[in-house]
């Protein structure tokens, strides 16, 4: 192409247009020649009549049957208005000098009812297609430029109303609500009106209709019905049915502001977590005051399995979730959001743990202050009994613990806590003993306690001997004894243990039968009385001689080497030897008296 071919404007506006697929008569926008490259797009005329157009800006396309060939086919649809038809096309201001070719069809997928090819520098040939029609019918003008030339054209239709203007009726009312809240979206709607191809909705500045800035034309038969978002300002939502040919009168209906007291008030919690025994988890949003609501959950990162249009919507993830709860009979709507975390568990727990008193008893204590995470309220257990509110376990044994907190949402906390017991205080006198009468004996010594040092108070019984409980007291007993030793600690635990304590009064006197009084500073050189530990003194002595006569006397003494002693002599004289009687009376420890008779030699 070497010059560029110069084109006139179209001068058929859009209200000239129906859309061709149906005799409903939907607006539609015509391509920049007033027609369509393709059939299923193109527009009905309101009058093609003297229309004036270009085939420039168009594309290749597809005809059944067309008498020649298609470079830049241009549909046009219109609806019958007469039996019969005539179309010229003119063409002038050609590029290559060819000129057009036409076609009439009644199907987009069916041979013409008519087609006129042109023919090579043809441009100044008029072509014409004529067919009988059906009034009330859609049909389809298909015109392209000969051997792929662009020229503008015009069309001629005899008789003029063989191409059908529709008439149209007037709105009768708008159906809305008459209160709104500033954003609230309601549906709006007004009766369909014969011949309509679309409605006009119109309203204050800020309104939205299905989305879109006012006005709004919506095609018929969906236009009857709209959603419409109220800005900020009220007034009057108005509609006008139109077609591509004429336009009705409109209706219009007021709609009041309401203020934010309007408003529902949204109750939800500020953070939620997941469920720990279910992979599904339930919001809940409470409103007030009570009414007709309508919800809608949404989310950005998390997901919403179910009930999203209602107050408890199902999730199984973590993320924000938004609930927008507006009224359904004004509106007014308020938004609310909650974070869904992890699940919440409690993580920590301030206890006091009061351990076993004494060894072995059952009076621990496991005390929950207070529990941190999760959610309340909580139920307790321990040692995986049944799950309860108690704060507080009691008579507790020493030893291992499982604690387990669960909170509202079930997800449990546990921690192993050791409850401890002081060691087992224990007293050991030893074993059962046996004495000599006069031998002491040590009752308590502090390593007979396990923990000297947890000594707090130390009881004997027999009472008697309590004035022996000490580490450096020795007791010398009269006669056999059981005594009992009780501890206790600071604590008040306590431990005994008990004795017996076996006195043999086994009499541990020797009287010599024979003495040497020559070999003084001997043991043998005198005549004493020797006892044992047993014995306490010698109450009386006396010695005699063969007839009866009195040679010593001892009195109320202790026997043994510092005691008394008789040497042998009489007033001074030694005696001849010979054998002497003696009688003694002795005192022992336990309190009893004895005599004691006998006689001695004694040797020179």
């Amino acid at each position: 192409m070497g010059n560029k071919l110069i084109l006139f404007s179209v001068v058929l506006s859009f209200s000239a247009f129906l859309p061709a697929q149906n005799s409903d008569f939907y607006p539609c926008t015509p391509g920049p020649g007033g027609g369509s490259s393709f059939c299923d797009e193109i527009c009905n005329a309101c009058s093609l009549n003297g229309f004036s157009g270009s085939n420039d800006g168009y594309y290749q396309s597809t005809a059944n049957g067309f008498c020649g060939t298609l470079e830049n086919a241009q549909w046009f649809g219109f609806i019958a208005g007469e039996p019969n038809v005539a179309i010229t096309i003119t063409a002038s201001n050609c590029l290559e000098g060819h000129g057009m070719q036409l076609a009439l069809y009644d199907d987009c997928d069916s041979p013409p009812l008519d087609c006129g090819e042109g023919q090579v520098d043809g441009a100044a040939l008029p072509i014409t297609v004529s067919s009988s029609l059906t009034p009330g019918k859609q049909y389809f003008l298909l015109v392209d430029g000969f051997a792929g030339d662009f020229c503008n054209f015009n069309l001629n239709v005899s008789p003029p109303t063989a191409v059908y203007s529709p008439p149209i009726g007037n709105a009768a009312q708008v159906q809305g609500p008459s209160e709104m809240c500033p954003g609230a979206t309601f549906t709006f709607a007004t009766p369909a009106v014969p011949g309509a191809g679309g409605y006009v909705w119109n309203g204050p500045p800020g309104t939205l209709v299905n989305g879109d800035p006012v006005p709004v034309t919506v095609p018929a038969p969906e236009g009857v019905s709209v959603e419409i978002t109220i800005g900020n300002t009220g007034g009057q939502i108005a509609v006008q049915p139109v077609n591509g040919c004429n336009q009705g009168n409109s209706a219009a209906s007021g709609v009041v502001i309401l203020g934010d007291e309007y408003r529902p008030v949204l109750t939800l919690d500020s953070l939620a977590g997941l469920s720990c025994v279910s992979d599904l988890t339930t919001l809940q949003v409470k409103v007030h005051p009570n009414g007709d609501y309508r919800y809608e959950w949404s989310t950005t990162d998390g997901r919403l399995v179910d009930g999203v249009d209602s107050p408890e919507p199902v999730l199984d993830s973590v993320g924000t979730y938004t609930v927008v709860v507006s009224n359904a009979l004004n509106g007014c709507s308020s938004t609310d959001s909650v974070v869904v975390g992890a699940p919440l568990v409690p993580d920590s727990v301030d206890l006091t743990l009061t351990p076993v008193r004494c060894y072995g008893e059952k009076n621990g204590i496991i005390t929950i202050n207070q529990v941190f995470g999760g959610t309340e309220p909580y139920l307790t257990s321990l040692n995986e009994l049944p799950l309860g509110p108690a704060a507080e376990y009691s008579f507790l044994a020493t030893g291992n613990y499982l604690l387990t907190i669960e909170g509202a949402d079930g997800c449990r906390w546990d921690s192993l806590l050791y409850l401890p017991q002081p060691d087992e205080l224990l007293v050991d006198l030893g074993e059962d003993t046996t004495i000599h009468l006069g031998q002491t004996i040590q009752l308590w010594r502090d390593e007979a306690l396990s923990d000297p040092a947890r000594k707090a108070e130390l009881l004997v019984m027999p009472n008697v001997l309590q004035p022996m409980a000490c580490d450096s007291c020795w007791y010398m007993a009269p006669a056999s004894f059981r005594y009992e030793v009780m501890v206790r600690d600071s604590a008040g635990c306590e431990a005994a243990d008990e004795r017996v304590v076996t006195v043999n009064k086994e009499r541990y006197l020797f009287i010599p039968n024979a003495f040497h009084p020559d070999e003084a500073g001997t043991l043998n050189g005198e005549f004493r009385i020797y006892g044992g530990e047993d014995v306490e003194k010698v109450l009386s002595l006396q010695v005699y001689d063969y007839w009866g006569a009195l040679v010593f006397e001892a009195y109320d003494y202790f026997p043994n080497e510092t005691g008394p002693a008789w040497d042998g002599r009489s007033h001074g004289e030694k005696l001849a030897p010979g054998v002497f009687l003696y009688a003694a009376e002795v005192a022992f420890r336990d309190g009893a008296k004895q005599w004691f008779k006998g006689d001695v030699t004694l040797v020179r």
